[in-house]
Parts: structure tokens; sequence; C-alpha cells
């Protein structure tokens, strides 16, 4: 009997713990065909869980588990790349001493530091590491409330961990849609570094705005890298941009903070270049692009631009079979009153001449007989 399966899969070994190939079966007695529901958890496992047999089927391997002598038959594709993950097609060897070792590890700090978050860069993923990932997970969820009044969060990247379990991130990159689940973007100011260097080139505050924006408006957080000097210092340019995106969260951060998406994202023209390392991929946003978010009974729509014609158009609030009346329109950071009209096209919004800030302008929309 072993406690691992050991395979050569594209010409290298790689191995598979009896514990995560049986938590992961995909037999119909484990996983509802079709839905990939499972039907029996870790805490099903027996105790003293080994392999007493493994043997190549072709198409697959067939696995048999001890005490309780269950059969499995993994396909070949779900064992080298499950749900399309490149990490199922890494096969470094990786000792069990060195993923207990990167399990104290990471313990360790929890023990020490009490994190709120614990972010993990890449290869968390790995096979070999997964089963101590969940164990890690398990033990920090208990521990951050042991610790504070709330559960951690661990971040991960592409399909690193059950996605219920953690929060997506993508590296210097957003997604092109809602996401149901929370995820997030991290990235830094600069555009060249996630340290100081010199000659470095950084993103302005109206890009900081407007991914901020966008990000938010599919449900998602940004993490905003700064970059120190050696003697702890923020360069002076850094420092402009935060202070630029600050202002501008002074007066527009009820559409930000504490909000959630709206049925849609958004409208207008521009699309983001989706995926990681293509944040700086996208076009520039025109006064046509809309971003919204809601929080109690308000609407948030975000406009990306000043229209320069004096009258802004919201197609998503047009007058459309089941579509909610309008009450009241009122601009943040400006005292005019807003004269709106809701048309079949859409809803139309007389601008004051001046704008009054700059970036990107928070138009604050409630409904007719919405619950006060």
């Amino acid at each position: 009997m072993a406690t691992d399966l050991e395979l050569v899969l594209g010409g290298r070994p790689v191995r598979f713990p009896a514990v995560w190939l049986r938590d992961n079966c995909p037999c119909p007695d484990c996983l509802a065909p079709g839905t990939g529901q499972k039907l029996k958890d870790i805490t099903d496992i027996p105790n003293g869980l080994a392999i007493t047999r493994a043997e190549d089927a072709g198409e697959s391997v067939l696995v048999t588990f001890a005490p309780d002598q269950h059969r499995s038959a993994f396909p070949h594709t779900w064992l080298e790349a499950r749900r399309g993950t490149p990490l199922g097609n890494d096969f470094t060897y990786v000792s069990s001493a060195w993923a207990d070792d990167w399990l104290a590890r990471s313990s360790e700090v929890v023990e020490k530091y009490h994190p709120d978050i614990m972010y993990f860069d890449w290869w968390i993923g790995q096979p070999s590491i997964r089963p101590n990932l969940t164990r890690f997970a398990a033990f920090y969820y208990n521990a951050s409330l042991k610790y504070g009044d709330h559960v951690g969060v661990i971040n991960y990247k592409d399909w690193a961990i059950e996605e219920h379990s953690a929060v997506l991130d993508l590296e210097r990159g957003q997604l092109g849609d809602i996401r149901p689940l929370y995820w997030q973007t991290d990235t830094s100011i600069s555009n060249k570094s996630w340290g100081y260097i010199k000659n470095d080139t950084f993103k302005s505050p109206q890009f900081v705005v407007q991914q901020l924006i966008d990000i938010v408006s599919k449900n998602g957080n940004l993490l905003l890298n700064i970059g120190p000097k050696p003697d702890g210092t923020i360069p002076d340019e850094v420092q402009q941009v935060l202070r630029d995106v600050g202002s501008w969260l002074a007066v527009n951060g009820d559409a930000i903070y504490g909000t959630r998406p709206w049925r849609v994202y958004g409208e207008g023209p521009t699309q983001v270049a989706a995926g990681s390392f293509h944040d700086t991929d996208t076009a520039n946003y025109t006064a046509e692009d809309f971003r919204f978010t809601t929080k109690g009974n308000a609407l948030y729509a975000i406009e990306m631009g000043w229209s320069a014609g004096g009258e802004a158009v919201i197609h998503s609030l047009g007058t459309t079979a089941g579509s909610q009346k309008v009450e009241s329109v009122a601009l943040l950071g400006s005292d005019a009153k807003i004269q709106a009209r809701q048309e079949a096209d859409g809803l139309h919004l007389q601008l004051p001449a001046q704008a009054p800030g700059k970036y990107a302008y928070v138009f604050r929309v409630l409904f007719e007989n919405a619950a006060r």
C-alpha cells in the first residue's frame, strides 16, 4: 500500500497524495455527473487511507483505495490539466519535507503576526502543494477568528484553490465583466517595478481613479502598491498621485466604499483589456463610458469623461419595459440642480457648464417608490 500515487505524465514524474485524489474523486458516488457538485467531503474519507492498486487503463488511471476498496478512474487529461489550469501541468518535483516546511513557515507567520490578508503569488496550486494549502487555509481562517473579529482573506491566482475558498487576484489586470464572487486587482503606481528604481514612470491619478471605478463596478477591489526609496521615503511623484486620488475619493467615495455591483457593470464603447498584465492596454475612456455601483437605494452612475455638449445620456436607464422611474439625480461635488429626462433611449442629464472636478463624475440616481 502507498499513501501517494506516483505517475509519469508529460515525461516527468508527478506525485498525487492519496487524500487529495480521494477528495477530488470524479466517480458518480463522489461527484454528481454533469454538475461538478461534490457528494462527499474530505471529512467522509476513511482513516488510514492508502492506495492498494493503480493501473493504466488507456485513457485513465484506475486507483483502488484502502480500507474501503473504493475504486476511481482518473482520466489522464483530468490529472494533467483539471479545469484548464496550467499548474496541473507543472511536474516540478516537490518533496514532502519541502511542502511541510512551507506549511510550517506560513503558519508561523499567522501565529506571530495575525495578518488580515495572506497574499500568495504563483505556484501554491501546484499539485504537490495543494494538500498543505487546504490545511493552511483551514488553520488560517480559524486563527483569524481567534485573533480578531473577522475572517481573514487569502489571495490566490489562476485556479490555485477552490474559488469559494479564497479571493481571486489578477496581477496588473482586470476582468471584463461582473464576477459574482469577490476578486481583486493588484497593481503598482509604478509602470516598471514593485519597488523603487531610477527613471521610473508612473500611472496618472486619472488612470488609477478610472481603473478603481471599473474594478469596483465588477465586484472587485484594488490593491495598490507603492515603492519607497532606500531611506523609506515615498517618491514625490507617487505622493502626488496618492493625494490626487484621495481628493477624488473625498468627494466621490460614496460611489466606491461599501458599494455593490448593479445588474450591469456599465456601458459605452471602451472595454478593458481583460486578464493579467494588461491593465495599461485599455484604451482611453470617453464621456460615453459609464460604470455603475449601488448602495442602499442609490444607483451611482459614474461618467468616465465630461460631456462637452452639456448633456449626458445614460442608455441603461431608458424607459424600457420593467425599468424603474427615476425620481432625482444629483452630481456629487456640485450644487447645481441636475435636470433629468427619462426617454426610450436613456436618461438625459443636463449638465452644469463647469465640471465639479476631474477624472470621473458621479451621478447619484434615486428611483420612485424605492424603500427608504
